[in-house]
């Protein structure tokens, strides 16, 4: 073999095996430090721990939490929706565990808030922190199915981004 042909073959593994390392700095990189993974789970603040309870509120109440800059979790509801109704039972239950409260608001008192920017079918639970909608749940999203139909999958939405 000629001594160019060498140094090109040469050359070639050096760049393989720096690109390589590279390569797997990074992988590692995203996987320990998961840049694209930042929800921080929030504080629901205090009145909201410690008791598993359900308040009703109306379009008046929601905007009032929104102006106040409270953190909360809401399910937007539905009487008569075979869908809501389980997703009603699941909000129950993770209350009565986790020893929280949480709002809901039905679909028709919507309509006067920035709850239909976000949700555009029901039933919903969206998360708000500082009087900000940081998550929703999309009743027409593949990708959230998962959390209409698995207690689990939907604890751990929610404890994705509540403090618990």
């Amino acid at each position: 073999m000629g001594e160019q042909k060498k140094k090109k073959i040469g050359f070639h593994i050096a760049i393989s095996t720096i690109a390589g390392i590279i390569l797997a700095v990074t992988i590692f990189l995203l996987v320990i430090l998961k840049p694209f993974d930042t929800v921080t789970p929030i504080d629901l603040g205090p009145g909201n721990y410690g008791v598993s309870e359900v308040k009703d509120i109306d379009s008046t109440e929601y905007k009032q939490m929104i102006n106040d800059k409270k953190s909360f979790v809401a399910m937007i509801d539905n009487p008569g929706c075979v869908t809501t109704a389980k997703m009603r039972d699941m909000m129950s239950s993770f209350s009565d565990n986790l020893k929280f409260t949480y709002y809901r608001i039905y679909w028709q008192d919507t309509k006067e808030t920035n709850i239909r920017e976000k949700v555009k079918y029901f039933p919903s639970i969206i998360i708000v922190d500082h009087g900000k909608i940081v998550a929703a749940l999309d009743a027409d999203s593949d990708e959230d199915a998962k959390y209409y139909n698995n207690a689990a999958d939907l604890e751990t939405w929610l404890k994705k981004y509540i403090k618990f």
